[in-house]
């Protein structure tokens, strides 16, 4: 109900004399003192009085130019103003804005100044240090798109390799539940695993292997072996410059079974997991499918992968959408 024409109900009720201010509070939903408010506004201000004001709130602490000066000073970083890890939290931001402005803001005031000036709360990415960034963009930019340019005419099929591993430990992940009564996981060993090896293409071809043992370069081998042998064309294999990818047996094997050229290799910069594709394959099992679940067996593990790969190979756009990742920058 529009506010104004609640309280020229009010009023109109309060002229009758029918009904007590008591009883008029009732049945208009409001307190008592706010319908003897109401009939003294009217009375001494006619319709005037029962105008609703818009409430204006406490003014804002910074100057607008104070605003627009916060984003510059948080660019420098949290650890430029002496804090431990690169993250902001509001009680950070806080701390930066009294010395620089004067004044202190509420945590949930801090809050709402920062998504006002663009800021979401977000999960940092991970990343290596010993990445060497001047050849991530080369990557991006250069060989990628060339590397694209070669296969399509040659009639390449890329596919991104990778290595994982599913354990019976469970992927933790937030979960709704009532205040105070916080869900318990009960784990298994955290030792016991799966190893799996996986090959994705931008087309949204998927191909997988499980093994209880960690992959080694003879079974790399065996698996470039075997997607060679599920189509006539040629393969482009891209993956990291793990040693098993660079093992005597994977050089043997293209040595003696490679002679025709039908498969080439290129390694990924080192350190730069997320520019392979088929790391978001793993990201989607065990963050979506399999997240939380907890196994007491390897063969309960399988129970639980085993129909999420197969879920995922029907699910070809999903696939190609592993392509359009930002850090993976295929297309």
């Amino acid at each position: 109900m529009d506010k104004f024409y609640r309280n020229r109900c009010i009023i109109n009720l309060c002229q009758t004399g029918q009904l007590t201010q008591e009883q008029i509070a009732q049945s208009m939903e409001v307190s008592q003192s706010r319908v003897s408010q109401l009939y003294g506004q009217f009375q001494e201000a006619g319709e005037a009085g029962l105008v609703v004001k818009q409430a204006t709130g406490a003014p804002p602490k910074l100057t607008t130019e104070q605003r627009a000066q916060l984003p510059d000073l948080l660019s420098k970083g949290a650890e430029h103003y002496g804090f431990e890890g690169e993250v902001w939290t509001r009680l950070r931001v806080g701390e930066v804005i009294k010395p620089h402005f004067g004044g202190s803001y509420e945590v949930s005031t801090i809050g709402l100044l920062l998504k006002q000036l663009g800021f979401t709360l977000q999960k940092p990415t991970r990343r290596d240090y010993r990445q060497n960034l001047s050849r991530v963009a080369p990557w991006k930019e250069e060989t990628l798109p060339e590397l694209k340019k070669i296969a399509e005419p040659e009639d390449q099929l890329v596919f991104y390799v990778d290595e994982s591993a599913f354990y019976l430990l469970p992927q933790v992940r937030p979960t709704w539940a009532p205040v105070g009564q916080t869900p318990i996981l009960t784990e298994g060993c955290q030792y016991a695993h799966w190893s799996v090896i996986g090959a994705i293409s931008p087309h949204g071809d998927i191909y997988y292997q499980f093994q209880e043992s960690s992959y080694t370069g003879s079974a790399v081998a065996q698996f470039s072996r075997d997607l060679l042998g599920l189509t006539p064309q040629k393969l482009h294999i891209i993956w990291d410059g793990a040693s098993i990818h660079r093992s005597q047996e994977v050089k043997d094997w293209l040595r003696t079974e490679n002679q025709d050229g039908r498969v080439q290799l290129t390694l990924l910069p080192a350190y730069s997991p997320q520019l392979n594709a088929a790391e978001q394959v793993w990201a989607w099992l065990k963050g979506g499918e399999i997240k939380n679940v907890c196994c007491k067996t390897l063969d309960e593990l399988t129970q639980k992968v085993q129909p999420a790969f197969a879920k995922l190979t029907d699910q070809t756009e999903i696939i190609r959408n592993f392509f359009t990742h930002p850090e993976v920058a295929f297309y």
